[in-house]
């Protein structure tokens, strides 16, 4: 039982770790389902498809990408409360913006592996190899922005709970002086 529990303790510490891992996992487990005879899959995308998949893709992760920024801009100006102040002397407070920007690096280079095959004509076996780098990037987005959404719902969480707590109790928290 303790060891299952350090397990947990250092998938925890190490959670983007733990994200990168599991997308190669899954990502692996795709490409050997698609490639063995286990499961009968087709995939015969026709080159229209093709290129409206990434240029989807290319357009959603690029939205994504502000969507970090702007979580990004939120955590940084979180109103001084006892909260944020609690964030801020933790020792989780680098995880906070090593997530997001993990997140942004991710959707950045899911953003160009979408842009390139809009641009370059690729042999069917480079295609083959770019298709399993495409879908592992898709994957490992994919659990980097589930990953800052729930870090944004937790500060926010935190600058919420401690701020109507103080208002319950009479204390006003002090807010920026309006520019």
């Amino acid at each position: 039982m303790t060891e299952k529990s350090s397990i947990l303790v250092a998938c925890r510490r190490k959670f983007l770790f733990g994200d990168l891992l599991l997308s190669l996992i899954l990502t692996a487990i795709a490409v050997i389902v698609y490639e063995s005879s286990i499961w009968p899959l087709s995939f015969d995308i026709t080159p229209e498809a093709k290129r409206a998949l990434y240029t989807t893709t290319a357009a959603i992760t690029g939205s994504l990408l502000g969507f970090v920024i702007a979580a990004i801009t939120i955590a940084l100006a979180l109103p001084v409360t006892p909260g944020s102040n609690l964030l801020k002397t933790s020792p989780y407070y680098k995880d906070v913006y090593s997530t997001f920007l993990s997140t942004l690096r991710c959707l950045g280079f899911t953003t160009i592996v979408s842009v390139i095959p809009l641009v370059v004509r690729m042999e069917a076996q480079v295609e083959s190899l770019y298709t399993i780098l495409f879908a592992w990037l898709i994957v490992l987005s994919s659990l980097r922005i589930a990953r800052s959404v729930w870090v944004l719902g937790q500060l926010v969480a935190v600058a919420t709970s401690i701020s109507s707590s103080s208002h319950e109790s009479g204390h006003r928290a002090k807010l920026p002086p309006a520019p």
